[in-house]
This record gives structure tokens, sequence and C-alpha cells, in this order.
């Protein structure tokens, strides 16, 4: 076999396999994206250089018109698939890594190279500086200037070679082999080249280190991909244990046995009155046991008759000490289960129970909906608290979610100010800029998303004012929502309160469809 045709059938082989590599990496599902995409580029360009390359070696030597250009065409675009590859490389490179300006300047340093290069190379078409093809045999062979371009493609080598040693910490060991291949190996056969005439041996030495970053992808690929599943399986049992724990928290025995005392005082007073708070302790437990077992949102309705419920049972214990009042609008959407109920309590046990003897608690639960959104607010006329250096405000699960206070401040478009209209009745410049700051989630994985909580300060103490000594206690009802609220896209929790005045709890629900 003629060695044009080794050559021919070798470089076609690699181009279906790199043109095919970069199809698969275009379809298929991956954890890492970005250096998907970037290795797709790189694999198509070094299968266009094989391809032309090849279809160069099959008609060099053929006499004829035809055979004398489709060398010509097929060489110029070999040569200028092999200048723009070193481009394609630095993307790979610079995406299995940090995005620092230093990266970004290999990238611009590599891009000046090959531009030059392929002006060079235009320049050849027209005086045969670096090549050129004789009419008469339809050969190659090399011009003067050959050394120049093989002196780019060396330096560009050399700078990825020193790319890669910065970075050597921050790149996968696998990775950088592949990395350092694509570097050494066609550095040594183009220096090999410029003293054995008549061998692509550059080409294919690029054919097979794409090969291996390929398989290296693939691997690196599966790796993460596990890594994933391992750590959403672990997100899933953390949140069937959070959501255990929160039922548990709601069973409450102090609070269970004490209406268990008074249905027994009553069966012997008022029968009937016994039976309907035997009825609403039945519903509110019902609630409660199914809530460790459900992963699917209820809807308001079922969450409401829940909290009225407990508001019957509460009004045993305090004797009827307050009143409530439902401006429940719209009702039909879903939400997580055990969410209004918390807040109500909390609004009773730390603020409405709180008020001097006498006067009366005053609760309202009310809902509105505008832009997409659902407002469930629960306000209070309890003592209320100074919220100054506190962690209260909670953002649900879910990126996009916008900064509410600051958004408030600033009299922007935040969820809050969509639903209401504006301010809420009778708030000023000055209560808005008591609203809480939110604790945003964020999640990385190696390229993928999720959520993960993270804090302003790990220190209790120095959220806490002095002489709040409810304060810890307090906050246990409003953590039960926001790791309820984990589980919905863009659902926000936000509190606001004064001393003396009361606190209003709003929850930010995102609704699909139309709203009644």
């Amino acid at each position: 076999m003629e060695i044009k045709y080794f050559y021919t059938d070798l470089e076609l082989f690699g181009a279906i396999f790199c043109f095919m590599a970069a199809v698969y990496l275009r379809m298929s599902k991956t954890a890492i994206r970005s250096q998907y995409d970037a290795l797709k580029g790189l694999l198509a360009g070094i299968g266009a250089m094989l391809f032309f390359d090849a279809f160069a070696w099959f008609y060099r030597g053929s006499s004829g018109s035809f055979a004398y250009w489709a060398v010509v065409v097929t060489n110029f675009l070999s040569f200028l698939a092999n200048a723009i590859v070193p481009v394609l490389f630095a993307q790979y490179a610079t995406r299995s890594t940090s995005d620092t300006r230093e990266n970004r300047r290999f990238l611009q340093i590599v891009t000046i190279l090959s531009i030059i290069q392929i002006i060079i190379l235009i320049v050849n078409l027209f005086t045969g500086y670096i090549y050129r093809i004789d009419p008469g045999t339809n050969l190659y062979s090399r011009g003067a200037g050959f050394g120049l371009v093989t002196s780019i493609s060396i330096m560009n080598m050399l700078i990825g070679l020193e790319f890669l040693y910065l970075n050597r910490r921050s790149i996968d060991k696998l990775r950088m082999l592949a990395l350092l291949c694509f570097n050494v190996l066609p550095m040594i056969a183009a220096g090999i080249q410029a003293f054995l005439y008549g061998y692509s041996l550059s080409n294919i030495a690029c054919m097979g280190s794409g090969i291996f970053m390929f398989a290296q992808a693939l691997d690196a690929n599966n790796r993460t991909m596990l890594r994933q599943e391992i750590f959403i399986h672990k997100q899933n049992e953390e949140l069937e244990n959070m959501r255990t724990r929160i039922a548990l928290t709601q069973l409450r025995p102090k609070f269970v046995r004490e209406i268990l005392d008074s249905v027994y005082l009553l069966c012997d007073i008022d029968i009937k009155r016994a039976q309907e708070i035997i009825v609403h302790l039945s519903k509110y437990l019902q609630q409660n046991i199914e809530s460790i077992s459900t992963e699917e949102l209820i809807s308001f309705d079922k969450e409401l008759g829940h909290t009225l419920s407990y508001l019957e049972l509460e009004k045993i214990r305090s004797g009827d000490s307050f009143d409530v009042e439902l401006l429940t609008s719209v009702t039909d959407f879903m939400l997580p289960p055990l969410t209004v109920q918390p807040i109500v309590e909390n609004a009773l046990t730390h603020g409405i129970y709180k008020l001097p003897e006498g006067m009366r608690g005053r609760l309202v639960i009310s809902t509105t909906a505008g832009n997409g959104y659902v407002k469930v607010e629960v306000v209070d006329n309890g003592v209320g608290f100074d919220m100054s250096g506190k962690r209260v405000a909670i953002v649900g699960g879910g990126a996009g979610g916008s900064d509410v206070a600051g958004d408030a401040r600033k009299g922007g478009n935040s969820v809050n100010s969509a639903v209401s209209g504006g301010r809420t009745p009778g708030e000023t410049d000055s209560d808005v800029g008591r609203t809480e700051r939110k604790i945003v989630d964020s999640v990385d994985t190696s390229d993928g998303g999720g959520r993960r909580v993270r804090d302003f300060d790990n220190t209790a103490a120095s959220a806490r004012t002095a002489g709040d000594a409810d304060y810890e206690s307090e906050q246990i009802g409003i953590s039960n929502v926001r790791n309820r609220l984990k589980i919905m896209e863009d659902a926000e929790l936000i509190v606001k309160s004064k001393p003396g005045e009361g606190t209003t709890v709003d929850m930010i629900i995102p609704i699909k469809g139309d709203v009644i």
C-alpha cells in the first residue's frame, strides 16, 4: 500500500471519530456542560484538520486540474484548521480551571498568534512562501518560510505548557495528563517533521491526544454525576429527617395533655363542646402525622383548616383571649404543609400571650395575589420585638430570589411589593429599614446547580440583643417554616416587627396558572 493511502485511511478514520465524538458531547447529558462544549469545539477542529489533510494526501501526485485544485484547497483548509486548533485547546484548558485574568490572557495570546498564522497562510496563497503545490506534478513542497509557521505552532504549545504548569494544582491529574499529551506529542512530532519530510506526524499526534482527552472527559463526567447522585441522595435523606423532626416538634405532648385535661373537665359540663374539641384535636394531630411522610405540596384550604383547628385548641387553653380575622379571598394555590400553622403559633406564643393583662389579642390571616405570586400574611397585635441586629428574615429554596428588604428600601419591584401594591398599610421608610437581612442559599457542585444555607454569623449570641430571652425559642418555628419552603423555587419568608406594635410575617408563594 502506498504511504498516501495509509495516511488517507488513518486520517479519515480519525476525522470521523472526532466528528462523532463532538456530536456525542453535544447531545449527551452531562454535569460538566461548559467543559463538554469546549472539548466539542476542539474535537471538531481536529476532525476538520484530519479530514482536509486526508483528501490532500489522496489527491497528492495525481494528474489533472481537478486533483491540483483539490490539493490546493484541502492543503490550505488543513493548515487553516491547524492554526485554529490551538485557540480551541486554550478554551478547553481555561474551562478546566478557574476563570482568572491570567487564564484569559493565555487565551488572548494564543488567539493573537493564531491570527498571525492565518494571515501568513492567506499571503502564502499568492506567494508560496510557506509551501507550494507544483502544477506539473501536483506535489507538495515546503517554502522558505515553513519554519515560521512551525515556530508559531511550537510557541503556542510552549505557552500551553506554561499555562498547565501554573494551574497544575487546580486541574484533575488525569485531565492534566491528557492536556499535556496534546501539547507535548504534537511538539515532538513537529520537531521530527522539521528533519523528516513527507509524514503528517503532528496531525497523528493531535488525533491520538484528542481521543485521549475525549476518554478522560467521559470519565470525569461519570465521576461528577456519581458525586452528584450521592449528594442528592444525602440531601433527600436529610430532607426526610428534617420533615420528621419538624412534625415531631409539632406533636408537643404538654399541649396535647392540656387539651385532653380540658376535654375531661368538659365531659361533665358540656359534652357537645368536648366532642368539638376532640374533632379539632384529631384533625390537628392527623395533619402533623401526615406531614412526616408527604413530599407533596398541599392546598392552602387544607393548611388553613389545620391552622383553624389549632386556633380552636389554643382558645381552650387561653380562655378565649384573642380574636381571629380571616381575609383569605385567594385560596386556590399550593404550599408546603406545616407553614402557616407554625407562624400562627409564634404569633400567639411570643406576641399575643405576652400582652398586658386585660388587652385582647388580635390575629389576622390574609392572602393576596399578583404577578405570579401569592402573599400569605399573618399579622398580630402582640408585644413585637426589636429586629435590629437579628437574623429573622428567611428566604426559601431556589435560585433567583431577590432581596425583598433591599428592594423595598430602594422602592424597587420586590415580590412583596408586587403582591401588595407597594408598602403594607401604615408602613414607613423607617419601618422598611427594620426589615430583616435575608439569608441567601447557594449550592455548587463541580458544574451543576442547587442551594446551600449560608449564614451571616455562626455565633448565635451575636445575633441577639440584650434582654431578648425568647429570641432563640422564637426562631424554632421560623426555622422550621424556612426549611419547609426550601422545596419551592423562589418562595420567601419575610418578618417585620416593632416593639409594642406587633409582628407581620409574609410568605411569598410562587404559583402556576390562574389563581381565583
